[in-house]
């Protein structure tokens, strides 16, 4: 039972019905390159904003939040043991009734978190998803230095192997990278051919290291989330005025949901939001193009989506 005085200091969340929000850009389509649903959905519960009798699954969860403007979106699995809600998802017949008519597709890989737990097994489980047709990337793999929750050694080891499976299959490569900077290029120089199609999600390091990703290896993007609304990340802030307009053909755009909801949808004097999902990329693609403009060249939120939504095609057909 919590004290009184916790009582009185939890935060007031939205319902799920309240969590649906209204693209900002009507009828320009869009897409999340990274989320993950089953942590959205479980975090909308632990939150309450939902309970088991207002929703049960998944597909009544993306019914609930998920607007017609948004066309597909790429669930990241990337936890050890593998969920296997993939098999589910990935079937379109699990998606009949839905009110949400985008396309479903996922990942496959082991976080750095995790990267302990890898093993033969958890590979041959990997290699079986990842031969599905809607499983478009391996990952997302990488390295974070920042928790460390995997040995360093062991994260480098599972990281290189990754991407050798990657290169394997012919999958795009998608990539966590935590205050790793040297270690990540020095693997990715070492094991991923130049021309790979390359996603780094959410990215957060230095302005620096994206030029340096951007610049050696030609089919790399950058990720870009709700967390480019928040005062605090100065490094992409950084990158993105100084890459001007020109650099719009180089980004994606990604919720990493549940986490990191776009600062310039929360509601002023309610209770906010609990969980982002994709719905919201419409105002992280309006953050991202008032840093993108220049005084040459003034940058329209609805041109972000539409640049940022081919270059998802481009990175994984979607």
């Amino acid at each position: 039972m919590p004290s009184h005085h916790e009582t009185r200091r939890a935060p007031r969340h939205l319902s799920m019905t309240e969590h649906y929000i209204p693209s900002p850009l009507p009828n320009t389509p869009f897409v999340d390159t990274h989320c993950h649903l089953r942590t959205t959905l479980d975090m909308a519960i632990s939150k309450h904003c939902a309970n088991e009798t207002e929703i049960s699954s998944l597909q009544s969860m993306t019914s609930t939040f998920f607007p017609p403007e948004l066309e597909a979106v790429v669930d990241v699995y990337c936890d050890i043991p593998i969920n296997k809600e993939w098999e589910v998802l990935a079937d379109k017949d699990a998606w009949i009734g839905n009110t949400w008519v985008g396309e479903y597709y996922f990942t496959m890989g082991c976080h750095p978190h995790c990267a302990k737990l890898y093993n033969e097994d958890v590979e041959a489980e990997m290699v079986r998803a990842l031969s599905h047709p809607r499983c478009v990337a391996v990952g997302e793999c990488g390295l974070d230095y920042k928790k460390s929750q995997s040995p360093h050694d062991i994260q480098r080891k599972v990281f290189a192997r990754q991407i050798k499976l990657a290169v394997s299959l012919n999958k795009p490569l998608v990539v966590h990278t935590r205050e790793a900077e040297e270690d990540t290029l020095n693997i990715l120089r070492a094991h991923l051919p130049r021309q790979h199609l390359m996603h780094v999600h959410c990215f957060t390091d230095s302005a620096s290291m994206a030029r340096t990703l951007l610049s050696e290896f030609p089919n790399c993007v950058i990720g870009i989330t709700g967390v480019i609304t928040f005062q605090t990340l100065k490094s992409t802030t950084e990158l993105l005025k100084m890459g001007g307009p020109g650099l719009l053909g180089r980004l994606v755009l990604e919720t990493d949901s549940p986490f990191m909801v776009p600062s310039n949808c929360q509601r002023k004097k309610k209770p906010v939001y609990a969980v982002s999902h994709s719905g919201m990329i419409p105002y992280t693609a309006v953050r991202v193009a008032e840093l993108l403009s220049s005084m040459d060249h003034e940058v329209g939120a609805e041109e972000v989506l539409v640049i940022t939504r081919a270059n998802a095609r481009r990175i994984y057909g979607v």
